[in-house]
């Protein structure tokens, strides 16, 4: 007995019809990493221009600041006065020593000494600030310093000699040799300590002017 098989028929399904179909997401755009700030030339900072026009100085990274400059001819007028000053001051102690009674040698060079580290340390403060950093500046204090130490002994004698005679002794002194001040400085002791005192007016000012920002 043979068996007959029948198919079922099957639903009918149309075909998809790709128009009707909703269009495919688009693919998200790929992350990209965030924008590194703008380099310069050599990969260093660029330069950001300021609010006003013209670009700021940006130093790179762990560069040294440039140290500021003081200014030398400003220093060394200013420090010329204060030399002078000094001097009359160095020229009344002397003088007070000389009038005091009994005077000894020994005092004298105490009270000198004394107003020369006086002077050179008033020079040398006044020139290092003003200078800073400037070696002319520097050397301008040991020599204004230098200055008012030499006029300070060499004044002092005019009023030695006024008060020892009167004023036709001074002008007696002057046309016998005009240069007896400064031959009468020219002693160990003073000159050492002219130069000392420029010494110590170069070494004041060169740590108060780099001190200075």
């Amino acid at each position: 007995m043979s068996q007959h098989w029948q198919q079922e028929p099957q639903p009918y399904q149309p075909a998809p019809n790709p128009y009707l179909q909703a269009p495919a997401q688009p693919p998200a755009p790929p992350q990209m990493p965030p924008a590194a700030p703008p380099q310069g030339f050599g990969g260093f900072p660029q330069q950001q221009p300021y609010p006003g026009g013209g670009y700021a100085q940006q130093p790179y990274p762990g560069a040294p600041q440039q140290p500021r400059s003081g200014n030398a001819v400003g220093a060394f007028f200013l420090g010329l006065p204060i030399s002078l000053v000094m001097s009359l001051v160095l020229s009344g102690a002397l003088f007070a020593v000389y009038k005091s009674s009994p005077a000894s040698a020994t005092t004298f060079r105490v009270v000198y000494g004394l107003a020369a580290l006086l002077i050179a340390a008033a020079v040398g403060a006044v020139v290092g600030r003003v200078g800073g950093r400037s070696g002319g500046a520097h050397a301008a204090a040991g020599f204004l310093t230098a200055l008012g130490i030499f006029f300070g002994f060499t004044n002092y004698l005019f009023p030695v000699l006024y008060d020892l005679g009167d004023i036709y002794a001074v002008r007696d002194a002057l046309e016998a040799d005009a240069f007896f001040p400064a031959k009468a400085w020219a002693e160990s002791f003073t000159v050492i300590t002219t130069l000392a005192g420029a010494a110590a007016a170069w070494g004041m000012a060169y740590a108060v002017g780099n001190r200075r920002p």
